[in-house]
């Protein structure tokens, strides 16, 4: 594979052991290729944040996206996870492989939309923002992503639905024009959907490549992932955002975990895309959303109004 790394404001020692670092990739099938930044996107920034053009590629590199690592002797770490300049080349080449893990992860076999699991067919862009019906095992639910309702006949009936949502035997098509819910029990459908995407996070395929935003506080309603889930929409209402971008902001939290929260919230119709590159997963316009969540949100400094 290979892998092209930017260079801002090193030192020509420690600029001389990355590119051996660079080398001793090849171990690993890494073809590595080392440039001084330039603006444009690659797989990793290694820059000094304590000088003023390092700060400043840092900062670009932030804004699309790039993963940083800082390298630097003696100041605090800004975007990224700073190392010594001083490290030693096999030392610098481990910490950059540790770094590149979300980009150098295998992608996930290319599948027909018809072949996916539900939640990630509502979340194609021929699907968003319309209503659907899911049904199995004598069960149907209902997902309305214009009012963020889904629907069923029983408690029961939702919750054994987010189970097979994320599984293949269950049939799911659109419904033109939507049923009657009027007599059926409904709930959260970013919680729905979020605590299905987790359940099968590791079998869950990488989110398409992109920047994507939220403009609106998604509903959690009883979420049982709702601490991942908050700390990621935070995020995503400020800078738009990569899974790379949100893997690098969020170190603590399980990659596949934040790729499934981009895939409920595509799913619910809330995730806009910002960075002007064609996804499977572009969205319908914003629609107005609010609940006790989005109180709390507020009250706590992470949602803005």
């Amino acid at each position: 594979m290979r892998i092209d790394l930017r260079v801002a404001a090193l030192d020509e020692a420690t600029e001389q052991r990355v590119r051996l670092a660079a080398t001793l990739l090849g171990a690993y099938r890494l073809r590595v290729r080392v440039d001084a930044w330039d603006g444009s996107r690659c797989h990793l920034l290694l820059a000094c944040p304590h000088d003023p053009w390092g700060k400043r590629a840092t900062e670009q590199a932030g804004r699309r996206g790039v993963p940083v690592m800082d390298v630097c002797m003696a100041c605090a770490a800004s975007a990224g996870e700073t190392v010594p300049a001083d490290i030693s080349a096999a030392g610098l080449a481990r910490a950059i492989r540790q770094k590149l893990a979300v980009v150098l992860t295998p992608p996930a076999p290319e599948a027909s939309v018809d072949d996916l699991p539900g939640i990630y067919r509502l979340a194609q862009s021929g699907w968003r923002g319309k209503p659907a019906v899911a049904s199995g095992d004598g069960r149907m639910v209902l997902t309305r992503p214009e009012t963020g309702r889904v629907y069923a006949a029983t408690r029961s009936d939702l919750l054994a639905a987010g189970d097979a949502l994320v599984g293949a035997k269950w049939q799911i098509a659109l419904e033109d024009p939507p049923r009657d819910t009027s007599e059926l029990v409904s709930g959260s459908l970013e919680a729905f959907l979020l605590v299905a995407a987790i359940k099968s996070a590791a079998r869950a395929p990488a989110f398409p490549a992109g920047r994507y935003r939220l403009e609106t506080w998604p509903d959690l309603g009883t979420a049982t992932t709702v601490v991942a889930a908050l700390r990621v929409a935070k995020l995503l209402l400020g800078t738009p955002q990569s899974a790379v971008s949100l893997a690098q902001a969020l170190p603590d939290v399980d990659v596949k975990q934040i790729h499934a929260c981009l895939w409920a919230f595509a799913a619910a119709d809330l995730l806009r895309q910002d960075d002007g590159i064609d996804s499977p997963v572009a969205a319908s316009p914003a629609r107005p959303r609010d609940g006790v969540w989005a109180g709390l949100a507020r009250r706590f400094g992470l949602l803005r109004d």
